[in-house]
């Protein structure tokens, strides 16, 4: 009788062992990413490149500059990463007038853990500014963690726009 409970409470502590290895391991294979100490697993819609820097070519209160391309201080232009979202950036064009031009020169970083490859540069441009984004091969550029890009956004105002206007325009940067 004693040999048979001995038996009998070794098949119960072993039954213990295997459902807590069970559980253990179920729980490690809900994670696809490694951990280490201070760390934390980025999933969803953190993948998005952020920008670091931007900036115009032609800056506002500027004492001794003028337009690109002409010979009057007129218009200026202004980039400002949102503090809230890198993903996005804000561009002004202040006192703008048919003919000005600038370039905004920024910066991207991929923050995320795994890969990132620029899907697109989104611009909430009105009808009276004509946008070109480069370099043209900036969109399919595949980044690794922690890697960084340059490019550009060239601002044409067209002859439909309004002399002493302010345009005001989004640039976001999507990634997968």
């Amino acid at each position: 009788m004693t040999e048979n409970r001995t038996v009998t409470n070794r098949v119960w502590l072993a039954l213990l062992i295997v459902v807590l290895c069970c559980t253990l391991l179920s729980g490690y294979g809900c994670s696809s990413q490694a951990m280490s100490p201070g760390s934390s697993i980025q999933q969803g819609g953190d993948k998005d490149p952020i920008f670091t820097s931007c900036s115009c070519n032609d800056l506002c209160n500027d004492p001794v500059g003028i337009d690109p391309g002409q010979d009057k201080d007129v218009g200026c232009c202004i980039c400002v990463i949102d503090s809230t979202n890198a993903t996005n950036a804000t561009v002004t064009i202040s006192n703008a007038y048919p003919g000005y031009e600038c370039r905004i020169n920024f910066t991207i970083q991929n923050t995320a853990s795994l890969d990132v490859n620029i899907t697109s540069v989104n611009i909430t441009a009105p009808p009276a500014i004509k946008i070109s984004v480069g370099p043209s091969n900036l969109v399919g550029t595949t980044l690794g963690p922690g890697a960084k890009t340059d490019g550009f956004i060239d601002v044409h105002v067209n002859d439909s726009a309004t002399q002493s206007t302010t345009y005001t325009f989004t640039v976001k940067i999507d990634g997968d």
